[in-house]
């Protein structure tokens, strides 16, 4: 609750968020202790403060807070009534950055509350009209600034839910959540950036995509990672690279220190086939942040493409070391060891990959090892695999129809690379391989 009192600098808009805030307080420090009560925050992990202010900007509102008013001697009683709850899978992967944003919204609010409360006392004691005048324009200022911070507490609360629904494959209400976010705090650039991502990578809705992410820069010019998305769309979706590598280095000019624009700025050298800017900016991003696994990765496959299998291997070791789940890297371990002629390693590597993760690529490997060892069903047998996976994956037809011509069956060998071509009529070692076997026939 909150008593205004009877004086013509009181705002009755302000007392109400007054009363709202001290209920969403005493809320939050109710569930905070039902939070340290359980396991889900490792002692440690968190200070009891921390969990304190982080459990404010978790908690969901149910319904609509409810606000009386009632005459208190010479003022009103404002008194809020609202439900909320909080949900302890919200502390198992904490935002930073959020962490940080309640933090600040939370230590901003009790210090506007005290100035709020010292400027009440000073106007009622004030002597004469000049001296309340002034004061009455400093509590105008202090009472806009204190509603501005309610719409980013609320901002930030549906930011933190959108979050939190984004990790839990609950994307329509991420995306909800996040445009509330934006309501009430239009320059919510990570609001943006996150709507960005789930149009991007999970509704494959490109034009909304973009359309969040400029929105997000023209709301925040300083956020490198809405560069850095912008830049994504470019070098994977549009695959424009000119533009990428704008907006790539457009994040770093703004973040230096923006260790996946640098990645992927090598990313696109590496498609130009520049191998040295590729393996310098690869470097860079390591440099920054030696457990970027992703620029680890890279830098391997420049070294690869380079033959020096040496540094290629002590890449994939060293991002493996930093993600051993990663199945891709296993995966491309296994190549290195292909182009060497190190088949049982090569086996070793890919059984890895797929014991992680069951994908038709890593299948296409095994098969590629085997056709390599003589081993012909074996390759068949991984190849179909992929092909049964992936109906348009156009190199494990290529590769089944090659392994179906070293076993002396042309006829196949000739239908599954004829359907290669089909599926990517730009490959031209499937082109060829078709004209070739046509003319044994």
């Amino acid at each position: 609750m909150y008593l205004m009192g009877d004086s013509d600098v009181e705002n009755v808009a302000v007392a109400k968020e007054r009363a709202k805030q001290e209920a969403l307080r005493n809320a939050s420090e109710q569930a905070a202790v039902f939070v340290e009560s359980t396991s889900v925050v490792e002692m440690g992990t968190l200070t009891s403060d921390e969990i304190r202010t982080y459990t404010a900007s978790v908690l969901r509102l149910v319904g609509t807070p409810q606000i009386s008013m009632t005459p208190d001697g010479n003022g009103v009683l404002f008194r809020c009534y609202l439900q909320a709850v909080v949900d302890t899978d919200d502390f198992k992967d904490i935002s930073v950055k959020s962490l940080g944003n309640s933090q600040r919204l939370a230590e901003e609010n009790a210090r506007l509350s005290r100035e709020m409360d010292a400027l009440r006392e000073k106007y009622a004691k004030a002597q004469n009209e000049a001296e309340k005048q002034n004061l009455r324009s400093q509590i105008e200022q202090n009472h806009e600034h204190f509603m501005t911070v309610q719409d980013e507490e609320a901002a930030e609360r549906f930011f933190v839910e959108g979050y939190n629904y984004e990790k839990k494959g609950n994307y329509a209400a991420a995306l909800a959540a996040y445009q509330k976010a934006i309501h009430f705090n239009p320059c919510h650039s990570d609001a943006y950036c996150n709507l960005g991502i789930i149009y991007q990578n999970v509704l494959k809705d490109y034009t909304k995509a973009v359309d969040c992410f400029e929105k997000g820069i023209q709301a925040n010019p300083l956020d490198a990672d809405l560069y850095y998305n912008l830049g994504l769309y470019y070098e994977v979706i549009a695959l424009n690279y000119d533009m990428a590598e704008k907006y790539f280095l457009k994040a770093i000019q703004v973040n230096p220190q923006h260790s996946m624009s640098y990645n992927d700025l090598g990313v696109i050298y590496h498609l130009r086939k520049n191998y040295a800017k590729a393996e310098g900016y690869y470097r860079e991003a390591i440099k920054i942040n030696p457990r970027n696994e992703t620029a680890n990765n890279n830098l391997g496959l420049v070294y690869r493409v380079l033959k020096d299998y040496t540094k290629a291997e002590e890449c994939y070791r060293r991002a493996i070391q930093i993600n051993p789940q990663n199945a891709g890297v296993y995966n491309d371990l296994a190549n290195l060891y292909l182009n060497q002629g190190k088949y049982n390693d090569a086996l070793k590597a890919v059984d890895k990959a797929l014991s992680i993760d069951k994908k038709e690529i890593y299948q296409d490997t095994l098969g590629e090892i085997y056709l390599n060892m003589g081993q012909y069903q074996k390759a068949l047998d991984a190849y179909s695999k992929a092909i049964n996976m992936n109906r348009s994956f156009a190199h494990a037809y290529l590769y089944r129809g090659l392994t179906y011509e070293k076993m002396g069956d042309l006829t196949k060998a000739l239908a599954d690379i004829r359907k290669a071509t089909e599926l990517d009529p730009n490959d031209t070692e499937a082109r060829q391989n078709y004209q070739r076997l046509q003319g044994r026939r």
